[in-house]
């Protein structure tokens, strides 16, 4: 594993994990076929990193298993970590691991936020006290996690799954660390199943054909 050198105390890295694309948005089977989802993913993943790479983060590292992951990783100037197949949490923790050893801030941020924003990037670390303090970010439907940030030399590690936002807070007690908890639509929504894209569908009506048109179909480029 190999990431660039730390330059301070405060240095801000972002995660993003993207899932296999073999199976890619499996619980919107039931309204996109698998090329469909492919390209859902890809596209969701290029919006992220739109997002990621214009604001005042440091260093982004997309963790993934795809060519097409990676290849879009390079094309947006940051850097790509095979994914090993140990399972999402054990993989974030490797990074996060590397990471925390040269002092660096880690930041967690889902590949499926198709409303996030830089101001919800900054909004984070900003309640973050600048990356000082634990700062979980909640997915509105399922009680999940869609953005932590963990300072640097925190033991805090990831721990991805049902009830995860409820697990995170439990093990900064357990730490005896403080947290912040971030609210936004950004980090709220994320799209996994049907009521999910018909939400966002409401919010945004051109959802559609920006992120899931033929035009898109996966195109990796900026």
């Amino acid at each position: 594993m190999s990431v660039k050198s730390n330059i301070g105390n405060r240095f801000q890295t972002a995660v993003v994990p993207v899932k296999a694309l073999a199976f890619a948005k499996s619980r919107l089977a039931d309204r996109l076929n698998a090329e469909q989802r492919i390209a859902l993913s890809l596209n969701l993943l290029k919006h992220v990193l739109g997002v990621v790479t214009n604001c005042s983060l440091d260093e982004v590292i997309v963790l993934g298993r795809d060519q097409q992951v990676a290849s879009m990783a390079d094309v947006w100037g940051v850097n790509f970590i095979e994914d090993e197949g140990r399972g999402l949490n054990q993989e974030l923790k490797a990074v996060f691991d590397c990471l925390s050893e040269q002092n660096k801030s880690c930041i967690y941020i889902a590949a499926d936020l198709p409303l996030l924003c830089v101001d919800d990037i900054e909004k984070m670390i900003g309640m973050s006290n600048n990356c000082e303090v634990t700062t979980i970010c909640p997915s509105d439907r399922d009680s999940g996690t869609n953005g932590l940030l963990v300072p640097a030399g925190s033991a805090l590690r990831p721990c991805l799954g049902k009830s995860s936002y409820a697990m995170h807070k439990y093990l900064s007690g357990l730490l005896r660390t403080k947290y912040a908890v971030c609210h936004s639509v950004g980090w709220g929504i994320d799209l996994d199943v049907s009521s999910d894209l018909d939400r966002i569908l409401e919010i945004q009506p051109d959802f559609g054909d920006r992120i899931l048109g033929p035009t898109t179909n996966g195109d990796i480029s900026k």
